[in-house]
């Protein structure tokens, strides 16, 4: 078998959808397998998926990279790909996947994740993403992927193992920064396409962005200083200080007092200064992010 396609789930009822796009590729349906990690839900997910023809594993253990670890473990593919349960796949998902990894030089790939923006916030948060993308994926070989859309090969797998089970939060451009240092190429790839239903409540992604960059300060206690510096030095912008905890002061009546009503007041500014209220309120929620975690470890 060519493909272990790996989707883990938690009480998402999208899952129907991005599973259904699965069976309708252009590809070779003895050729791929999709497996769905149920990570605990307390929807019954395989109720949801009845009549679907899928591989179902529970992992209990909280957490997409260990439930995506689960799937890396029963998967039986050649080559495993990944995707979210709120994404929809491109039909020519696999086939494209495969033009690249084909090429000997290629351990891995990363696709272009599109919008289905139901409002002006999911716009936003569309455009960000491709500005954000814009800034690593048009080196020659990317030093971080996303699992939304990505596809690598089993030697790197059996090289450098799963994801990281003991983090909730940047898994993702660990796994491609530790593939890049093994010396595995991966390549971004703009025509493995999957469609990603972007949020659309913006005090509920805010209240996300301050726990993502909150979790993607554990990597520290991970690796060294010379990995950090190396693949994410913007995770060294704050240390333990009086400074850091003024910084945290003087974030936290906005974040708490301001960030509850900000779905109400983007509604109301033209697209243009939209747009920047929408990045400056990401980056601070960024920011109260990395600040928290020192104020609570401390």
């Amino acid at each position: 078998m060519k493909f272990s396609i790996i989707i883990p789930i938690y009480n998402d009822p999208r899952i129907v959808a991005c599973v259904r796009s699965l069976t309708e590729l252009n590809y070779d349906k003895n050729e791929y397998e999709i497996i769905i990690v149920d990570n605990n839900s307390s929807t019954n997910i395989q109720e949801l998926l009845r009549g679907i023809e899928y591989r179902y594993i529970l992992e209990t253990a909280a957490g997409s990279y260990n439930a995506r670890n689960a799937g890396i473990t029963a998967a039986s593919g050649e080559w495993l790909a990944f995707t979210d349960s709120d994404c929809v796949v491109d039909k020519e998902w696999l086939s494209t996947i495969e033009h690249y990894l084909a090429k000997d030089d290629v351990s891995g790939v990363m696709g272009y994740s599109a919008g289905n923006n139901a409002n002006a916030v999911a716009a936003y948060e569309q455009k960000m993403y491709e500005e954000n993308i814009a800034g690593f994926t048009d080196a020659q070989e990317l030093r971080r992927i996303d699992t939304r859309n990505f596809a690598v090969k089993r030697p790197v797998i059996e090289t450098i193992g799963g994801f990281t089970k003991d983090i909730k939060y940047g898994g993702d451009m660990e796994y491609g920064a530790m593939a890049h240092e093994a010396g595995f190429t991966m390549v971004y790839a703009p025509d493995v396409i999957v469609t990603h239903t972007n949020p659309t409540h913006l005090p509920t992604l805010l209240a996300k962005r301050v726990r993502q960059n909150a979790g993607n300060m554990l990597l520290l206690t991970h690796h060294t200083d010379v990995f950090i510096q190396e693949y994410f030095p913007h995770l060294l912008r704050y240390k333990p200080s009086t400074a850091t905890w003024l910084r945290w002061v003087v974030l936290w009546p906005i974040i708490k007092l301001h960030f509850p009503f900000s779905g109400i007041f983007i509604t109301l500014l033209p697209q243009r200064i939209g747009y920047f209220y929408f990045k400056a309120m990401n980056v601070l929620a960024m920011r109260f992010g990395q600040l928290n975690y020192f104020i609570h470890k401390q």
